[in-house]
């Protein structure tokens, strides 16, 4: 998608057409990630309609479940880092 940058206006009002424009699916890489984050970064900060609220919620949902799969837990980096850093703390 990074061809040319989205505006607002381009972005359509009723949920049908926002998928047709954009289906949102998992993300399971940079570029997926990367144009997810185009299309919510055209829409923030505008006023959005009722359909246009949640297409964007569920980029964002999209966005936060692929950065939480992507970003180690705190024990599982101090596993693969075999303890060596003196702050892996086990919280408890």
């Amino acid at each position: 998608m990074k061809n040319s940058a989205m505006a607002f206006k381009d972005i359509p009002g009723d949920y049908q057409s926002l998928v047709l424009m954009f289906m949102p699916k998992a993300i399971h890489d940079q570029i997926d990630y990367e144009n997810t984050v185009e299309v919510i970064d055209a829409m923030a900060g505008h006023q959005l309609g009722d359909d246009q609220e949640l297409f964007l919620d569920t980029l964002s949902t999209l966005v936060e479940a692929y950065k939480a799969s992507i970003t180690p837990s705190r024990p599982a980096a101090c596993l693969q880092s075999r303890r060596s850093s003196s702050s892996c703390k086990i919280m408890g």
